[in-house]
């Protein structure tokens, strides 16, 4: 079993996130400077991106600080789904839109993280991570996420020990063609944050890309393309990492391999943290399904649109 190293790489500290810098810096011992846009990378792929993807983009922190971009305080948003909300919209079984099925609520997962809407500058990194292969600022914004995991978990009570980071697969072929394999390079800004192992519990089929998909098939596209690998996840609680969710087809496939998984070896409970997520339009009607130990599967679906989203 493949697990992720931790101890580096930290959020940046932009204006008012202290918060959010001062626990990576506890947990990397470094971090990123305001003033000379400073990241101390290391490894070859590190060496490139600094020398020719430094020429024409600066660091995360000097594009943060002059866009005023800051990510997505707790109560801005849905525990359960991670769509926008206002005040006093949202308990603990979620918001109005993914809480009408009761309990467990209309979402595939028992809690949800992101760092803002899937729009202007937050949407602008994504695609430098995701086209331009530039896996420093994927780890970056990892970092930025497993801040506020770390949050979440303080809330509810779960033990950084009990969590476990797990990216949602990409194809051999799209890593290939990309050049990088994005997922797995935000899981592990994650994990350093969180001090939890990064682990590919979930292979993948190909597929036809999601980005050519109408919402309203996305479902029926990525069903049955992932399986869980033999790993043992009892008593964790699984966080399921990737870049934009736009219908939540894709997490919510990750979620239904998971619960393949022998009962033995199934996690105590699923999270998903996005980088961003798609709210215009935003609707999570559909059945429900058994869960993982009592996180719903096979939940209603977020429609919208984005590019690569799922």
């Amino acid at each position: 079993m493949e697990v992720g190293d931790e101890g580096r790489g930290a959020p940046a500290d932009v204006g008012g996130a202290g918060r959010l810098a001062e626990r990576g810096r506890e947990a990397s011992g470094s971090s990123l400077d305001v003033d000379a846009g400073l990241f101390a990378p290391e490894g070859a792929w590190h060496a490139v991106e600094e020398t020719f993807l430094g020429l024409v983009r600066p660091p995360l922190v000097v594009r943060a600080r002059d866009a005023g971009w800051m990510p997505d305080a707790p109560g801005a948003y849905c525990a359960r789904c991670a769509g926008g909300v206002g005040s006093f919209e949202a308990d603990a079984p979620g918001c109005p839109r993914c809480a009408g099925g009761g309990a467990g609520g209309g979402v595939a997962w028992a809690r949800a993280v992101r760092l803002g809407e899937y729009e202007g500058l937050l949407r602008e990194m994504i695609h430098d991570v995701k086209f331009a292969a530039w896996r420093v600022l994927g780890e970056e914004l990892g970092a930025l996420l497993g801040s506020a995991v770390c949050d979440a978990a303080e809330r509810m009570g779960v033990e950084r020990a009990r969590l476990m980071i797990v990216p949602v697969p990409t194809t051999l072929w799209r890593r290939l063609s990309r050049g990088v394999d994005h997922t797995r390079a935000i899981a592990r800004g994650v994990g350093r944050v969180c001090g939890a192992p990064v682990v590919p519990a979930i292979g993948r089929w190909r597929r036809p890309p999601q980005v050519g998909v109408p919402a309203s098939r996305r479902e029926a596209n990525v069903r049955g393309s992932m399986w869980a690998r033999r790993v043992d996840l009892r008593g964790m609680t699984v966080v399921l990492v990737d870049d934009v969710r736009t219908t939540g087809a894709t997490l919510r496939e990750a979620c239904r391999a998971l619960e393949t998984l022998p009962p033995e070896r199934r996690p105590a409970a699923v999270w998903v943290a996005t980088l961003a997520v798609v709210t215009d339009g935003l609707v999570t009607r559909g059945p429900r399904g058994r869960g993982v130990r009592g996180v719903a599967v096979g939940g209603g679906g977020l429609e919208g649109r984005a590019e690569g989203g799922g």
